[in-house]
C-alpha cells in the first residue's frame, strides 16, 4: 500500500489509496507532483487528466490518473518503483529528481500564464547594503525550504559571491559578523514586511512576487542582485515511459492552447498558459544550476 500521504483519484470515479496492479498500468497513464495539500492539488490536476485522457484513448490510454506525494522522498520511490509517469513541478526540485531517477525533461508549463521567472535579493531604499557581498554580517529571510524562487536561486546567488550562510530560527535575529545568517518567513509578504520593520536586512523573492510588493505601496525597496532566469515549471517524462508514447504526450500538451477544450482545462490547471518546449537559453541555464543540487540535497 501506498504511504497515507499519497492519494491516487481515479477519473472513473472512485476514490483508492492502493497502487495500480501490472494489467493496470499498461493502459494508465499517472501525473504527479508534490503537495502539502492532496486535495486541492488534485482538483487542480484534474483538468487536465481529463483531457490527456480523452486524447491519449487512441493511444492505448484508457484511464489518466492523478497522484500526490507529500515530499521529494516519495516522489523518488514512486518513480524508482515506476508508479508514476508524468511529474510536474519548480525547477530546482525537478532538476534534483531528475538526477535522482533519470526521468527526462520534456516541457514546460507557463503556470499561472509565467514562462520564467527569476529572484530578486532586496533591501530598504535607504540601506547601506549596496551589493550582495555587503551581505555578509547581515540577516537574510528565505521563503520556505522547498521554494525556487523564495530561497535555491537567491542561496546560489550568494555561495557564489563567497558568503557563508548558516541558518537560524524563525525567532532568532542572530548576526555573526563572519558569516550571512537566513531563516524562513514562510511567505512573501512576511519577507516584506520584515524587511520594511528592520527585523531583517534582506530578504528574497521572485521578481513577480517583487513586482507585486512594488506595486502596492512597498516602492521603498532596492534590489541589490538577481538569479539567472529559469522556467515557471518543469515537465518530467518518467525514464521508464517508452519515447514512442512521451512524443504523444508531448504532441498533445503542446498544442493544447489552439484548441477551445484544451485552453479551457489549461485554465482550470492553475490559469496555465500553455505548455512547450524548452528554448535552448532556458536549457542552458538549468544545466548551470546542476552543479548546486548537492549544496541543498545530500
Amino acid at each position: 500500500m501506498v504511504n497515507k500521504n499519497i492519494f491516487i483519484f481515479m477519473l472513473v470515479g472512485f476514490f483508492s489509496s492502493g497502487v495500480l496492479s501490472d494489467s493496470e498500468r499498461i493502459s494508465t497513464l499517472t501525473i504527479s507532483t508534490i503537495s502539502k495539500d492532496p486535495l486541492k492539488a488534485t482538483e487542480i490536476f484534474l483538468p487536465l487528466a481529463k483531457y490527456m485522457e480523452g486524447k491519449l484513448a487512441p493511444h492505448g490510454i484508457q484511464k489518466v490518473v492523478v497522484l500526490i506525494a507529500a515530499d521529494m522522498k516519495e516522489i523518488i520511490t514512486l518513480c524508482q518503483e515506476k508508479k508514476i509517469d508524468l511529474y510536474f513541478d519548480s525547477p530546482l526540485v525537478s532538476l534534483y529528481i531528475q538526477e535522482k531517477v533519470k526521468s527526462r525533461i520534456a516541457g514546460r508549463r507557463w503556470k499561472k500564464g509565467v514562462a520564467n521567472y527569476h529572484s530578486v535579493i532586496f533591501t530598504k531604499k535607504e540601506s547601506a547594503i549596496n551589493s550582495l557581498k555587503d551581505l555578509q554580517g547581515k540577516l537574510i529571510a528565505f521563503e520556505e525550504p522547498f521554494s525556487s524562487s523564495g530561497y535555491y536561486l537567491p542561496k546560489i546567488e550568494l555561495i557564489k559571491e563567497g558568503l557563508d550562510l548558516k541558518e537560524i530560527g524563525f525567532t532568532s535575529m542572530d548576526r555573526q559578523i563572519d558569516k550571512t545568517t537566513y531563516k524562513f518567513s514562510q511567505d512573501d509578504q512576511t519577507t516584506a514586511t520584515w524587511v520594511l520593520r528592520d527585523r531583517i536586512d534582506a530578504g528574497a523573492m521572485s521578481n513577480k512576487a517583487f513586482e507585486k510588493y512594488s506595486k502596492s505601496g512597498h516602492n521603498n525597496f532596492k534590489i541589490i542582485g538577481q538569479s539567472i532566469v529559469v522556467p515557471r515549471h518543469l515537465l518530467l517524462v518518467a525514464a521508464h515511459v517508452p519515447k514512442t508514447l512521451e512524443k504523444n504526450i508531448k504532441n498533445i500538451l503542446f498544442a493544447m492552447d489552439q484548441e477551445p477544450d484544451g485552453k479551457k482545462a489549461l485554465m482550470s490547471f492553475n490559469r496555465t498558459k500553455k505548455i512547450d518546449a524548452l528554448p535552448p537559453k532556458t536549457i542552458e541555464n538549468l544545466q548551470s544550476l546542476k552543479e548546486y543540487m548537492n549544496v541543498f540535497y545530500k
